[in-house]
C-alpha cells in the first residue's frame, strides 16, 4: 500500500529533466510498506533502482531500503546519490553538508558540496579479497589465458558490494568473450 506515501522521480546523473538514471524515491516515514510490497512497486515503476526512506536517526542521517524489481540492495550508488538530492530539498537547509544512510551494508556516508550540489561518497576503503587465475576465468568467459593480462592479478575487490575485476589483454579479447551461463553460475555460487 503506497495511498499517501509522497515520492520524487530524480534524474540521476543528468543535466536536464528526463534524462539520466531514473530513481522513485519514496518517504515512508511510517514504515508503511513491506519488503514484498517494495518489490512489486519496483516492478511496476521499471526503474533500475527505488528507495522507501524509512525514518530520520538525527538531522542528517536517515535509514533507507533500496529495491530492484528483483531484489532489495544492501547497496547501490545512483539510488544513494537520488536519495540525497531529495532529502536535501525538503529537509536540509544548508549550501554543504554530509548526509548518512543507514543501508542493508551498514552506514555510508555522502558529501553534497556547493550551489551545484555536486555529491560526492566518502568511499570505504577497498577490500582485496579472492584471487583468480586466467585458468579459473578462461573458460568462464569463453576466452583462452593468454587474453588475460598475466601481470596484474583477476582479483574479488569490495568497498561495499563485490566485483571481480578482470584485466584483460586488448579490446580483441573483450570483443571474444562467449560466458558460458552455466560455469558462470556455479562460480558465483561457489565464490560469494
Amino acid at each position: 500500500m503506497t495511498e499517501g506515501i509522497p515520492f520524487y522521480v530524480v534524474d540521476v546523473f543528468a543535466l536536464e529533466r528526463y534524462s539520466g538514471n531514473q530513481l522513485a524515491v519514496f518517504l515512508d516515514w511510517e514504515d508503511k510498506v513491506n519488503q514484498s510490497t517494495a518489490l512489486k512497486i519496483a516492478e511496476e515503476l521499471g526503474f533500475a533502482e527505488i528507495v522507501f526512506v524509512k525514518s530520520r536517526q538525527a538531522e542528517q542521517e536517515f535509514d533507507i531500503r533500496i529495491f530492484t524489481p528483483e531484489a532489495e540492495l544492501p547497496f547501490a550508488g545512483h539510488p544513494l546519490l537520488g536519495t540525497a538530492q531529495v532529502l536535501k530539498r525538503i529537509c536540509l537547509d544548508k549550501k554543504e553538508w554530509t548526509i548518512t544512510f543507514n543501508i542493508l551494508l551498514g552506514k555510508r556516508k555522502l558529501k553534497v558540496l556547493g550551489k551545484e550540489e555536486k555529491g560526492f561518497f566518502i568511499q570505504n576503503s577497498a577490500d582485496y579479497m579472492e584471487v583468480f587465475t586466467p585458468d579459473d576465468m578462461a573458460p568462464i568467459w569463453g576466452l583462452e589465458p593468454m587474453d588475460f593480462l598475466l601481470d596484474t592479478p583477476i582479483q574479488h575487490v569490495s568497498t561495499g558490494l563485490g566485483y571481480i575485476c578482470i584485466p584483460l589483454r586488448s579490446k580483441e579479447s573483450l570483443a571474444a568473450i562467449k560466458p558460458n551461463l552455466d560455469l558462470a553460475t556455479e562460480f558465483l555460487l561457489n565464490h560469494k
